[in-house]
């Protein structure tokens, strides 16, 4: 049995900005004399929790083969991870071993790569998730269903505000008030009222023309 030493392991992934269901594990293996593995090897890929002991959250294995002790994987293609795995916590650690000897240390920590900076934030696209917080606070239930007692401060939120039937919460001066909402015969009226105003507007400035023409006619025409 040979003793292997893992030289160098990196991780890296596709640079679109959507993330994709796999990514790249790439290293180069020596054996005890120093000598680079060659040909085909199995390999056994396991995702835990910790630099250390930890919890098992994932595993594969694959046969891959070596060229000058080099090699270069994709995880995640044969055992595809789940959503959990990466939202349930923020260190992960990838443990190898080959053709069933123990695993080689120390583990990899996985690293931020392009498309997990760019899932920082949400800009001018669709949001999918199980839930939504705000500081901690469950705003969105995941099936849907919006918790209004937490989205206006007070222990009760918007029930405090004790809105009739039919009321809509709006924001006034920054606070939170109750108001009535604003109804097709609303906007109706205050089109037409803004109609109007147009009119007599358009009316006084036809006036002011025609005495304007009287004045020019009276001053060319003595009387």
């Amino acid at each position: 049995m040979r003793t292997l030493l893992l030289l160098a392991a990196l991780v890296s992934s596709s640079s679109a900005l959507a993330a994709p269901g796999v990514f790249t594990h790439q290293g180069r293996l020596l054996d005890s004399t120093g000598s680079p593995l060659e040909g085909g090897h199995t390999l056994s890929f396991v995702l835990y929790d910790a630099p250390a002991g930890g919890t098992t959250l994932w595993l594969e294995g694959q046969t891959v083969d070596f060229s000058n002790g080099y090699f270069v994987v994709e995880l995640g293609g044969q055992t595809p991870f789940e959503a959990s795995t990466f939202s349930s916590t923020d260190e992960l650690y990838v443990g190898m071993s080959i053709d069933g000897n123990a695993e080689l240390t120390p583990r990899t920590r996985l690293t931020s790569v392009p498309w997990a900076l760019a899932a920082g934030s949400v800009s001018g696209g669709p949001v999918d998730a199980l839930s939504v917080s705000v500081g901690g606070t469950v705003i969105i239930e995941s099936d849907g269903t919006i918790d209004y007692a937490n989205i206006v401060g007070g222990p009760d939120g918007i029930d405090a505000l004790g809105c009739s039937d039919g009321q809509v919460v709006s924001f006034s001066g920054g606070s939170a008030v109750c108001s009535d909402p604003v109804t097709s015969d609303v906007l109706t009226g205050a089109v037409a009222a803004h109609a109007g105003d147009a009119s007599a507007h358009h009316d006084r400035y036809a006036n002011s023309e025609a005495v304007a023409a009287m004045g020019t006619k009276g001053a060319g025409n003595a009387l």
